[in-house]
């Protein structure tokens, strides 16, 4: 005697036990990967504005007048990485080649805005400024396989102001470093007396800021935040406005920030971090005729999966299945 259920197998009567195979069909509506599945991708690109004006650049889905675009390939699985970033420029209407220009390391998980991910990259300055521009204009998309998102202005709506960011003064440079050293070793040489010593060191600290010399905040392009420390994002995104609905690609926030004649980006995206759902309790069951009993179901995925039925015809008189919201089921 038997019944077939889709997404419990066979259950079948032997003796005065009920046995229930979850064996040869798609477990409760789940979609069971190899543990071995390739983790999907996702592209997040930065478009640069590089003179901050209209009229020139190339023109891409919502984005126009970009000289420069930046783009991430990241995966997606337990450990999500920054696969490469690459380099574009417009030339006459188009973006031409890809350049690479970084990759191979790890995407920043929870800590982000909101417990965001986070993604960073960084470009040499000159390779994104025109000469003499005040700012960059920046916009971010973020694509998968069956969706998009997008980031123009600086608070995530259709009609917000644009993002600019803004670019330091060119600085003069008086005096390179080893001038500048011997020229702290002759005050501390002639500087008999320790006022004089100290109008002389702030003297020496004025000429190394006015000669572009500053003290590195060591920005590193690794998905930790802690260099980030006290630096404001410069655009941001509502949750959950996606086109798909997918949170690797839903955009919260973009930051910049200048070192070193380098410019680093972070952007924060909500959830990258993903496994495919897979059952991971046993595959079959029994219970006695006639004496109540249950069997827990489990499953591991990020998100968490639901567990669904999906039976043809419905379960039995008397048997029941429930999803308990957290990865687990009772039969």
């Amino acid at each position: 005697m038997g019944n077939t259920c889709k997404g419990f197998g066979k259950m079948g009567i032997f003796a005065r036990t009920v046995f229930f195979s979850l064996l040869g069909v798609i477990p409760f509506g789940l979609a069971v990967l190899p543990a071995s599945a390739v983790a999907q991708t996702y592209t997040y690109s930065i478009y640069v504005n590089s003179d901050a004006r209209g009229g020139t650049g190339c023109t891409e889905g919502p984005v126009s007048g970009a000289e420069v675009r930046l783009r991430v390939t990241a995966s997606g699985g337990m450990t999500p990485e920054v696969l490469s970033v690459t380099r574009a420029k417009c030339l006459s209407g188009s973006f031409g080649a890809e350049t690479v220009i970084g990759g191979n390391y790890p995407v920043g998980i929870n800590d982000g805005t909101a417990g965001s991910d986070v993604i960073e990259l960084a470009d040499d300055l000159s390779q994104l400024a025109a000469a003499g521009s005040p700012s960059l204009g920046l916009a971010v998309v973020a694509t998968s396989a069956t969706g998009n998102d997008y980031l123009l202005t600086t608070d995530g709506s259709a009609g917000g102001p644009a993002i600019l960011f803004g670019l330091p003064a060119v600085p003069i440079p008086l005096l390179g470093i080893p001038a500048l050293i011997g020229l702290a070793v002759l005050f501390l040489v002639i500087g008999g007396r320790v006022a004089r010593r100290r109008a002389l060191w702030r003297l020496l600290a004025l000429i190394f800021m006015v000669s572009g010399v500053a003290v590195a905040a060591n920005f590193v392009v690794d998905g930790q935040v802690g260099d980030w420390n006290g630096v404001p994002p410069i655009a941001t995104d509502p949750a959950g406005d996606s086109t798909s609905g997918q949170s690797a690609i839903d955009l919260r926030a973009l930051f910049a920030a200048i070192e070193n004649g380098k410019v680093f980006f972070r952007i924060d995206v909500s959830n990258i971090q993903s496994e495919a759902p897979t059952i991971t309790s046993a595959a079959s069951t029994t219970f006695a005729i006639g004496a109540p009993g249950s069997f827990t179901v489990t499953a591991t995925g990020v998100p968490v999966p639901a567990l669904g039925m999906g039976c043809t015809p419905a379960l039995p008189t008397g048997v029941t299945f429930t999803d308990n919201g957290d990865g687990t089921g009772t039969l």
